[in-house]
């Protein structure tokens, strides 16, 4: 037998016109649920805010059915975003210019968030560097007149892949070895005429010697080639056949935080 219904949220009628905007959006949840028996759970929740951010990960536009003074709330929107970063969309305009609140969601959370970032902040070459140090993923929204070289080499510093968001004309070597070293992948970024190089291949090959194969012929022999091959064969092994790739590792305060937000 259900339980009986409570129409408020602890105490505070429940707007109607809310449920009915809301319900949509989460109906995977809800699919065997009666109207009423829906109104009944959601009436657990202190306020319609907290039901709000119980339901990101299932929905993230739900965010904005807050009130402005939620979107408003720092703490509110951090934890919309640990949800999921997309929430950011309807932050508060006051939110999205904030370089410091921008700056830390960026930190928990991924580059991406920039996206949604005033225009001031996106044209700030100061706070674009400072963006980039958290997550180079930033790069991919940074406007190109302000793609300079310091700014390219603090993103793939914190993110390799980031190399191919650099313009051709600024990827020069050191750069490149830069983003290798964080990254494997970023090789597929890296100029042709650098792939010679042998720095680039010892550290793609630190990072899984499975990319041997394509060395050029003539590193393939090489001493200090051979030796990273074997110490990562060696390394690897300790970890086992299924080890994580190595951006999972740039990711997963990100994932940690989504995964743990989703399933407690």
């Amino acid at each position: 037998m259900d339980t009986p219904i409570v129409q408020d949220f602890m105490g505070t009628p429940i707007d109607e016109d809310f449920l009915k905007k809301l319900r949509p959006k989460i109906s995977r949840l809800f699919t065997s649920y009666s109207y009423e028996r829906f109104k009944n759970f959601v009436s657990q929740f202190k306020t319609k805010e907290e039901f709000i951010l119980y339901c990101v990960c299932v929905d993230y536009t739900v965010v904005e059915l807050a009130s402005e003074t939620s979107l408003n709330d720092e703490d509110f929107m951090n934890k919309a975003i640990s949800g999921d970063l997309r929430a950011f969309e309807f932050a508060s305009e006051k939110l999205k210019d904030s370089r410091d609140f921008v700056l830390d969601a960026i930190s928990k959370t991924h580059g991406y968030v920039i996206s949604f970032a005033s225009e001031r902040l996106k044209n700030d070459e100061d706070f674009l560097l400072e963006a980039a140090k958290r997550h180079g993923w930033v790069l991919q929204f940074v406007p190109e007149k302000l793609r300079n070289r310091d700014l390219c080499f603090e993103a793939v510093k914190t993110h390799g892949g980031a190399l191919q968001f650099v313009p051709e004309e600024l990827r020069d070597l050191d750069l490149c070895r830069e983003a290798v070293k964080k990254h494997e992948d970023a090789k597929q970024f890296v100029p042709k005429e650098f792939l010679k190089d042998k720095d680039i291949w010892c550290a793609v090959l630190y990072h899984n010697y499975i990319y041997y194969g394509s060395v050029p012929d003539d590193l393939k022999n090489d001493e200090d080639i051979l030796k990273i091959l074997e110490d990562t064969k060696a390394r690897l092994a300790k970890i086992g056949p299924f080890h994580l790739p190595r951006f999972i590792d740039d990711e997963r305060p990100f994932w940690e935080n989504r995964l743990s937000r989703c399933c407690n």
